[in-house]
């Protein structure tokens, strides 16, 4: 009952003044003033099924695209160095090599492994860390110098990868798209706004085809970007996020302390992090969390004798002194 009251508060909200009026005033509604009542409603109600943040791929690769590319320009571009390989063509990062390996060990074991993950360095010196719908994550100039160890860099970026499979950038996206289409639809114009809607609304999942709309692609980009910079996500994402990073980072091989660690310095009430819990809050969900998952006293058996008496594998500097020792 209280989702069909929303709804039909939605489609108050489109119709004229004069129309309201008139539903203020049943006994002056004529059949044609009924017609275009319950259109407005059902217009409502058939937006209202837009609003589910599980998207079809290609449509959450457009709106990630297009907002990273928002991410880029906000960050004073992407962060190049010149190719030191003699003749090389255009220009070669190592710094994004290097971080989209550790980026893509720790996507590998998220709950979304096959979105073709992608990281990039911003030029921007705040410290700070962003993403998009589709896999894209990108870091500070700034966020590299504060970082004081590979296993903290692996934290943040296993944090904005969970923001990404957990689709927090794409639950407001539904919003703004629901509300975009009502309002489309309800506007009675022949626009290519509504009818790109009309047709969403007609196909299975009410997939809406961004790549063939760049008007709309840049009209909703504009109102996620709006919204997730002023308003950011909720304090509960952002710690879920933080949970989540810690597991990322435990499965991929890191020290989740370093992380835990990070947390307590990074800047608090900045434009990038004015929306989050309090850093001891951050740092005091995660410990609990992390508490959780230790193992308790004769949970696990101890090792068979047996077992324990095989040879171990040698560290790198055994490996490396065995490799030269085998030289000619």
């Amino acid at each position: 009952m209280r989702a069909r009251l929303a709804v039909a508060a939605a489609a108050l909200a489109l119709c004229s003044c004069q129309m309201a009026q008139k539903l203020a005033n049943p006994s002056s509604l004529s059949l044609a003033d009924l017609e275009e009542g319950a259109r407005t409603v059902g217009d409502a109600q058939k937006c209202a099924a837009l609003g589910d943040p599980k998207v079809a791929a290609p449509e959450e690769y457009a709106l990630g695209g297009a907002v990273a590319t928002r991410w880029v320009q906000r960050g004073g571009g992407l962060f190049l160095e010149p190719a030191k390989a003699p003749g090389a063509a255009g220009k070669v990062n190592a710094v994004s090599v290097y971080l989209n390996r550790v980026g893509k060990n720790l996507a590998a074991q998220s709950s979304r492994p096959a979105l073709e993950w992608t990281f990039g360095v911003l030029e921007s010196p705040a410290v700070n860390a962003v993403s998009s719908p589709g896999g894209y994550v990108l870091v500070t100039r700034g966020l590299l110098d504060t970082v004081q160890n590979e296993a903290q860099l692996a934290g943040v970026l296993a944090h904005e990868i969970a923001h990404v499979t957990e689709r927090h950038a794409l639950r407001v996206y539904a919003s703004v798209k629901r509300n975009q289409c009502a309002a489309a639809l309800g506007a009675r114009v022949a626009m290519s706004e509504a009818d790109a809607f009309r047709s969403a609304l007609g196909a299975p999942g009410g997939f809406l085809d961004l790549d063939g709309n760049v008007g709309l692609l840049t009209q909703l980009t504009d109102k996620v970007v709006e919204q997730v910079t002023t308003g950011g996500f909720a304090q509960s994402d952002e710690l879920d996020a933080d949970q989540r990073a810690l597991a990322l980072v435990i499965s991929a091989g890191y020290n989740p302390e370093e992380y835990i660690a990070l947390l307590g310095r990074l800047p608090q009430g900045d434009a990038g992090y004015k929306n989050h819990p309090p850093n001891a809050e951050r740092q005091a969900h995660a410990r609990a969390w992390l508490a959780q998952q230790k193992p308790r006293a004769g949970e696990f058996s101890d090792v068979d004798p047996e077992w324990a008496t095989l040879p171990r594998v040698p560290f790198k500097g055994q490996l490396d002194a065995a490799r030269l020792a085998k030289r000619p």
